[in-house]
């Protein structure tokens, strides 16, 4: 389980250089304007590559474990080929539409060269992924070791050091790409740039993904609708958008966590399906007395340090923050990993199909009533939506109940901690609202 450890830091690092950068930039003294157009980037980022990344990973997670370790390296080679393929192709797509369907900015020259550096960082960030994964799946501890803990702590000083001395966002959103140019390199270095034999593995691979990248797509793609419906309901204004952004986040780490324990657990899922279960239950036992006690820190006490990590102008923030955070008690039910273990990707998709639809329709009714907090109210229903789904299935197909992935009745306590932590605060809607 050292390798799911390891993994695990190294998402919980990703997760922390969001935060780090959502802090440096108010600490600098930005303007929300400015820091709307970096969000924007971001989220532009995000937007094009994380449904067929998510999908092509998990599928690359199940699918790799069946292979022997030569074959293994052989697959991996073809596999960064692909999703460097699907990289440009991405990139290329936004091109085409972006001038007729696709406007995040008001069309402000910095708004647009923040925007075109973010699209060229993509394009490299998103098959670099893979250098973590590959390392994991070929049982490269010491090499995994160094990436997961200097990673990310790296590409945070790539950002910071343009920064602090010379002042411009420019610069620094290409010390990011930089990095990314050399963790492609890296890769390339330990895998080797080409496999003599065409992998006969990839078409199965990429047919097992696809349901997965649906299912990332429909789940990940109301963050995109809740991104238009802010975008239009404010008339594109960059500094709501900051404010949404800033206050839409869940609970700092807990995604990391959680990302790299149920990546990292698949392939034990897959070959020992009891040990499997018991080492993900365990693991989740460890991992909520870590994370619901300072998600009820952060929750009950978000008005006092919100505004003094963030900076003022991000104030109306909290009120967003607080709400969020109510997404844990579903967010850390495991039934992805699981389900995708079993080979159930078709009907994880399904699953993803209804949260969107769900969702969408909430926000598109709430936010015009009360404002930005319509936003994590509605993604909260359908996360419930989508966890519950998924438990049902399991218990219905396998006999896998919630008992056999999570401690319940920690379960339980933690929800109402949660709970009583909100409610004790109070809630004021954003003045945006």
């Amino acid at each position: 389980m050292g390798a799911i450890r390891l993994l695990q830091i190294f998402q919980l690092l990703r997760h922390s250089s969001v935060l780090f950068y959502a802090v440096l930039l108010p600490f600098l003294g930005f303007t929300s304007l400015v820091i709307g157009w970096f969000e924007q980037g971001q989220f532009l980022c995000y937007a094009l590559s994380f449904f067929w990344l998510s999908g092509m990973i998990q599928g690359l997670m199940y699918h790799a474990s069946n292979l022997h370790l030569a074959e293994r390296k052989a697959f991996l080679v073809h596999a960064y080929w692909v999703l460097f393929l699907f990289s440009g192709l991405s990139i290329l797509c936004f091109l085409s539409i972006s001038s007729i369907d696709f406007q995040l900015t008001s069309g402000d020259r910095s708004s647009v060269n923040t925007l075109l550096c973010f699209l060229i960082f993509t394009f490299l960030q998103s098959p670099a992924q893979l250098l973590e994964y590959g390392l994991l799946l070929t049982h490269q501890e010491k090499r995994l070791r160094f990436f997961a803990y200097g990673s990310y702590p790296l590409q945070m000083l790539f950002f910071a050091i343009p920064l602090l001395f010379t002042h411009s966002l420019i610069l620094a959103i290409l010390g990011l790409t930089l990095w990314a140019l050399l963790r492609n390199l890296i890769f390339l270095s330990f895998f080797g740039i080409r496999n003599q034999h065409l992998s006969t593995k990839v078409l199965p691979w990429l047919r097992y993904s696809f349901p997965l990248v649906i299912y990332a797509l429909v789940g990940g793609g109301a963050a995109l609708v809740h991104a238009t419906i802010v975008h239009n309901h404010y008339q594109g204004d960059s500094s709501v958008f900051a404010v949404w952004r800033y206050g839409y986040r869940e609970i700092p780490f807990v995604n990391g966590l959680l990302e790299g324990l149920t990546t990292g657990i698949v392939p034990l899922l897959v070959n020992q399906l009891n040990t499997g279960l018991f080492k993900l239950r365990r693991n989740m036992y460890f991992l909520m007395h870590s994370i619901f006690p300072l998600a009820i820190l952060l929750v009950f006490f978000a008005p006092f340090w919100f505004p003094r990590l963030f900076s003022e102008q991000f104030y109306e923030s909290a009120a967003l923050f607080r709400l969020t955070g109510l997404l844990l008690i579903f967010r850390v039910l495991p039934t992805n990993a699981v389900l995708n273990a079993l080979g159930h990707a078709k009907r994880l998709a399904f699953i993803g199909f209804v949260e969107l639809l769900l969702s969408s329709m909430l926000a598109w009714i709430l936010v015009p009533i009360i404002g930005l907090p319509g936003i994590p109210l509605a993604a909260l229903i359908g996360l419930a939506w989508d966890k519950g789904a998924g438990l049902f299935w399991l218990w219905r197909q396998h006999g896998i109940g919630l008992k056999d992935i999570i401690p319940w009745q920690w379960w339980v306590f933690y929800i109402f901690l949660l709970g009583a932590a909100f409610l004790s605060g109070g809630y004021a809607l954003p003045s945006g609202a």
